[in-house]
């Protein structure tokens, strides 16, 4: 059986419990995010308008730059050790505070849940791996993260198909409930991994010693440390090509799930009154929506019915927000599926061996080369089928072969570049990426609507991906040379 796992693995017998426990850290962790997810992405589209979705990545940045600020504070105080024992502390009990304010169903609530679910878990993630870094030198990390990373897209797979069906999508409170467990046990496993398994700091990969600096003190320290800063730059870059589709896809995954929703919940209203005009008042809040469909009732007695009352209309529109929350549901629930079923494949195919002989520069190249051929694509505006697969083919290799060579560049890096400073490059700084494809959303369509070339702007975002998809590449091919990894640790 040890024979078995050790070749399933990549691990060497005396590294089995380290290896597995450390893929079921993911595992569960992974599961409870996918538990929150598809809540977020439902309650975003059942309230608010794809194109406010700019404004909320600008929201995300601003609490991560404060969270970041505290927790780089906390680390001076509380240690490395406790450090991440409390954000996940935090979290738990964030979603089950949330999981009994969202039953109010206030608009500035599901704003703040949108926003909070899409801030913890970078931060959360970089904790987990920052730990387990520590456990795994360079040479057992080629070996054994194929496997581990397999946690993560197993574990996606179980919140998505296992445990989201078995609560039931409509019992979401109790599935922030399951999310807070799952956290909490996925921090176990990782403090057992930390206890056993933790080894000695490398020598001369630190940035810098721990200190009372401030946060922008610990940010400058970053950014002098030109491995550690092209790694930012890679985050920054995989953050706004992420953005940029998600801006360029947003709106035809709202109008076709919209107009879905209103087919069946308003069938004879076909043909006389556009779905837009409901798809937009899910955007209002309740008092100001109460007040619109009265008019409407007002307005077309001859399409409503006479006997329509504003209870009864209400209700019915009720229910089309909840067929808008389903429909959303459903997409992102069909690309996840997909997009984790291929990441296992991919991981299964690309065992230690393979990765070894590839290399992290080719593994890292794959995902920036391939944001470059679906933004070609998107330039033609595709329907929403070819859309599904273009997200489902970057979501494969970002989650997959992107995720492990990501974590590949970190293992030489002290304790302090892992719990300190990955933190900060995968919380704001990738974060800011995101951030920055919205600012130049905003920025670019402006510009454009100015001259009178508006039918240009999705032009002009798709253009600015492929510039900044082109510096990711370089800071790729920079960050993989042994050359540089050469100076870079010897500085």
């Amino acid at each position: 059986m040890k024979r078995l796992l050790c070749f399933v693995t990549g691990g060497k017998e005396q590294e089995l419990g380290a290896v597995l426990s450390s893929f079921f850290a993911l595992f569960l962790l992974m599961g409870s995010y996918y538990l929150v997810r598809p809540l977020r992405k439902g309650f975003f589209t059942r309230d608010f308008a794809a194109d406010d979705q700019a404004w909320f990545s600008i929201g995300v940045i601003l609490l991560l730059l404060l969270l970041s600020w505290i927790l780089s504070s906390l680390y001076d105080r509380v240690g490395k050790e406790k450090i991440a024992r409390l954000w996940f502390a935090i979290c738990a009990i964030s979603f089950i505070l949330f999981g009994l304010a969202l039953q109010s169903d206030v608009k500035w609530i599901v704003g703040a849940f949108c926003i909070w679910s899409s801030v913890y878990f970078p931060l959360t993630l970089a904790f987990l791996w920052g730990s387990l870094n520590r456990c795994f030198d360079r040479g057992q990390s080629k070996r054994v993260y194929g496997f581990i990373i397999l946690g993560a897209t197993t574990g996606a797979l179980f919140g998505l198909k296992v445990i989201t069906p078995a609560i039931g999508f409509e019992n979401w409170q109790w599935i922030l409930y399951t999310n807070s467990v799952l956290m909490l046990a996925s921090l176990a496993l990782i403090e057992w991994v930390k206890k056993g398994f933790d080894r000695k700091e490398p020598e001369g990969s630190s940035p810098g010693k721990e200190s009372e600096e401030s946060f922008l003190t610990k940010l400058a320290q970053l950014c002098k440390n030109r491995y550690l800063l092209s790694v930012a730059v890679i985050m920054f870059g995989l953050a706004f090509g992420r953005q940029v589709f998600e801006l360029q896809s947003q709106k035809v995954v709202e109008n076709e799930i919209s107009r879905s929703a209103y087919h069946q919940v308003f069938p004879e209203l076909q043909g006389k009154m556009g779905f837009e005009v409901f798809r937009d008042l899910k955007n209002k809040n309740s008092q100001v929506r109460a007040q619109e469909i009265e008019k409407l009732i007002n307005t077309h007695p001859d399409l409503l019915g006479e006997n329509t009352t504003l209870a009864s209309f209400s209700k019915r529109y009720e229910s089309f927000r909840t067929q808008m929350l389903h429909g959303s549901r459903k997409y992102v629930d069909k690309v996840w599926t997909v997009q984790n079923m291929l990441c296992i494949a991919f991981l299964l195919i690309f065992k230690s061996s393979v990765i070894q002989w590839l290399g992290v520069r080719t593994i890292l190249l794959l995902l920036p080369l391939c944001y470059f051929l679906v933004f070609t694509f998107l330039a033609a505006h595709p329907a929403l089928e070819l859309l599904m697969i273009l997200h489902i083919l970057i979501l494969t290799f970002d989650y997959s072969l992107n995720n492990l060579g990501k974590e590949l560049l970190y293992v030489p890096l002290s304790s302090e570049a892992n719990l300190r400073f990955k933190p900060m490059i995968e919380g704001p700084i990738f974060k800011l990426g995101g951030a920055g494809a919205a600012l130049g959303k905003v920025v670019v369509d402006t510009t454009l609507i100015q001259i009178g070339l508006a039918a240009f702007t999705s032009a002009g975002l798709l253009a600015l991906g492929i510039m900044v998809t082109a510096y990711w590449i370089r800071k790729v091919l920079l960050v993989s040379s042994a050359e540089f990894q050469t100076r870079s640790f010897a500085a």
